[in-house]
């Protein structure tokens, strides 16, 4: 075909039929024009444009399984291009694209067509593949079963005639091993009795050889042992001898020794120590014998027998010493205590104008001697004999007083009640009051106490008192006032050691006045502590604890309990301070008697304790609180005389306190060693605390303070 032909062929097609021109879209306004004149596009048959709907949309659903991320029309647009095409909006569309997608959308069909085609082809080949592979396997297997139980049986027949053969192989190698076996042990207990009979034989003869290499070591054994004996004897002797000789040159009292015994003695010691050398020298050379072990225990024997012959007769001469030391020491007692009480009567006898001027005949007077009380033989090292005789004498007084009070002591009318309570009171409200403020406040207690036993009038809390409202009343304000005393400074002096001077000063001032209060003072000083005789009370046969305890000043209570024995101490150390601040107590300027108990007395109850056997804590507690408090006094009284008697103490009693004091109570012995240390380093005795100098009495008194309320 010619080209014209071809042309004219395609300017019959419709689109042969438009007209184009190259110059259309230079003016806006032609473009429009254009446009306008074209003619609208033929409309699509309705079944195509569902037909191509349906081919795109199971197209686009393939391709997004296949390709998730490549872009396709959705239905949504291919719904609004149909009706775009539909209701001619556009005024211009392609009509080839139209075309195309027809032919697309037939091409897809027909290829569609053919994947279901050959999906139907490849699906029965899938199946004759699997019958064919089936129907072999189950051939295979068959045969392979069958080919097994041949296998199999003929395992099993090959296994029956090999286990027969092992069987019989067993058999004939068991019965070979019995024979050999047989033959073997035979030829084993041949030779093993052959060997059992060497060595039995092997075994007796080293039997008897260690029979006898153990004989003779025994025997050197022994011999070492007996030779060893005698030389340890031969060392006893000389050791003997030797402490026989020491204890002779360390003995003071050779003069009370029997010179010609001991003379005999040590030569006896000599010649067992001479003996006892060639003893040893001899079993060295021809061995120990047990006759010569014999001989060497008779001389350790006699020179032991003879050493406790030299002690026995040391111990003699010391006692005897000691015995005259005794004697002499009591005669210097004695000289003391007759000075002591040679002063004391010479000091009542210039008091005894006044005293018969104060005297009332309210207490009855037993400051006459008595006679000397025999000291019982289980109380030697208790207590002195005029000790005793003073403690006997006092609590006699003691019990006729409580006697004479009796009316008041236990009242039976609500009167006396009354009357004994207020008297009770006008006694202890001074008392208790009483402190080292001033020397003014001292001196009102005091007055208040002397008007009271005058017989005058004293106002306490606005009632008035008189102690002759009753004929026993005076008696009864002095007995309670001693015992108040006593028992306040058990109470507050146990625990505030300075508070004794105010107290003593108080009861000094008290007892210059009225001298009667002393001897009922010191019944209660006893009655509360015996350690202020001093008096170390045995306990009777037959007496119960507690009453001996009660004896001893220990509290009891009504359940039958009692204080512990470290409170025990303290109040014990109470008394004993305040009776050594008493002994020493200067009396209230202006007053011109002599002291009623001084520093002599503090003499003797310092010797008295001294001579006696100390007891466990006690006495070491008694001996540093009186020394604590009374020391400086006697120092500055007695001066070298007490130095030697502290001395003593040092050198002789403290040793035999220390013997009496086991290891874990030595509290109170260890305080009384620093003291005593203390004294001796500075060669002096302080003042004790709280100590009331004559200065006290006339330095001014500084008034109280005010006490500011409301604020």
């Amino acid at each position: 075909m010619s080209s014209a032909k071809v042309l004219d062929s395609l300017r019959t097609t419709r689109k042969g039929g438009l007209v184009y021109d190259k110059s259309w879209n230079a003016s806006a306004d032609r473009t429009t024009k254009t446009l306008d004149g074209c003619t609208s596009p033929p409309a699509l048959c309705a079944a195509l444009i569902s037909r191509v709907e349906m081919h795109r949309q199971k197209k686009h659903a393939d391709t997004s399984d296949r390709n998730p991320k490549t872009s396709r029309q959705t239905p949504q647009s291919l719904r609004e291009t149909r009706h775009t095409l539909q209701s001619g909006e556009l005024q211009s569309v392609d009509v080839g694209m139209a075309r195309l997608q027809y032919y697309h959308g037939v091409v897809a069909v027909e290829c569609r067509a053919r994947e279901q085609t050959d999906e139907k082809e490849l699906e029965d080949l899938l199946i004759k593949r699997q019958l064919y592979h089936n129907s072999r396997y189950q051939a295979i297997r068959e045969h392979a079963g069958v080919r097994l139980q041949e296998v199999i049986a003929d395992m099993e027949q090959q296994q029956e005639i090999w286990c027969g053969d092992i069987t019989d192989n067993l058999d004939q190698l068991t019965m070979q091993d019995q024979q050999e076996r047989m033959k073997s042990q035979h030829s084993r207990q041949s030779r093993w009795k052959e060997i059992d009979d060497i060595m039995k034989a092997g075994e007796a003869k080293r039997q008897q050889i260690t029979e006898e290499e153990r004989k003779k070591a025994e025997e050197m054994r022994k011999r070492l042992e007996r030779l060893e004996r005698m030389k340890s004897s031969q060392v006893s002797v000389s050791d003997v001898e030797t402490k026989a000789k020491h204890l002779l040159l360390q003995c003071q009292h050779k003069r009370y020794l029997p010179r010609d015994v001991v003379i005999g003695l040590m030569k006896e010691l000599e010649q067992n120590v001479e003996r006892s050398s060639e003893l040893v020298n001899e079993s060295e050379r021809e061995g120990a014998t047990e006759t010569s072990v014999q001989s060497m225990d008779d001389l350790e024997r006699n020179a032991r027998q003879s050493l406790q012959k030299i002690e026995g007769l040391i111990h003699a001469a010391e006692a005897k010493a000691k015995k005259e030391v005794e004697i002499k020491r009591q005669q210097e007692q004695a000289k003391v205590e007759a000075e002591a009480h040679r002063k004391i009567q010479e000091e009542r006898e210039k008091q005894q104008e006044e005293e018969r001027r104060k005297k009332q005949t309210a207490v009855p007077d037993t400051s006459q001697a008595v006679p000397s009380t025999t000291l019982p033989a289980q109380l030697v090292d208790c207590v002195s004999p005029t000790a005793y005789t003073l403690w006997v004498q006092l609590k006699k007084k003691l019990g006729e007083v409580a006697q004479l009070c009796a009316p008041l002591g236990n009242p039976t009318t609500e009167s006396a009640k009354k009357l004994k309570l207020e008297l009770q009171k006008a006694v202890a409200h001074p008392v208790n009051a009483v402190s080292s403020q001033s020397a003014a406040h001292l001196r009102d207690k005091v007055a208040r106490l002397s008007n009271l036993l005058s017989g005058k009038t004293v106002t306490i809390a606005d009632v008035p008192i008189n102690a002759k409202t009753h004929p026993q009343g005076r008696a009864f304000c002095l007995e309670y006032l001693a015992k108040k005393l006593v028992h306040k400074a058990a109470q507050q002096v146990s625990s505030k050691h300075e508070s004794a001077f105010p107290l003593a000063a108080v009861a000094t001032a008290v007892w210059e006045l009225f001298p009667d209060l002393g001897q009922l003072l010191l019944a209660h000083f006893y009655s509360v502590c015996p350690y202020t005789v001093p008096f170390y009370i045995p306990k009777k046969s037959g007496q119960s604890d507690t009453d001996y305890c009660r004896s001893l000043g220990y509290l009891v209570n009504d359940d039958g309990s009692m204080e512990e024995g470290e409170q025990y101490l303290k109040r014990m150390s109470g008394v004993v301070r305040f009776y050594a601040a008493i002994i020493q107590s200067t009396p209230p300027s202006g007053s011109q008697a002599a002291h009623p108990h001084g520093v002599e007395h503090g003499w003797i109850w310092l010797a008295r304790l001294v001579n006696l056997r100390p007891r466990l804590n006690i006495t070491a507690t008694l001996l540093f609180g009186f020394l604590e408090v009374a020391g400086h006094a006697l120092l500055q009284a007695y001066g070298k005389q007490f130095r030697k008697l502290l001395a003593s103490i040092i050198t002789d009693f403290y040793p035999k306190i220390e013997a009496v004091t086991p290891e874990d109570k030595r509290g109170p012995l260890a305080r009384l060693r620093q003291f005593l240390e203390m004294c001796v380093k500075s060669g002096n005795i302080p003042k004790p605390e709280g100590y009331l100098s004559p200065a006290f009495w006339t330095r001014p008194s500084t008034p109280p303070p005010v006490e500011l309320t409301g604020f």
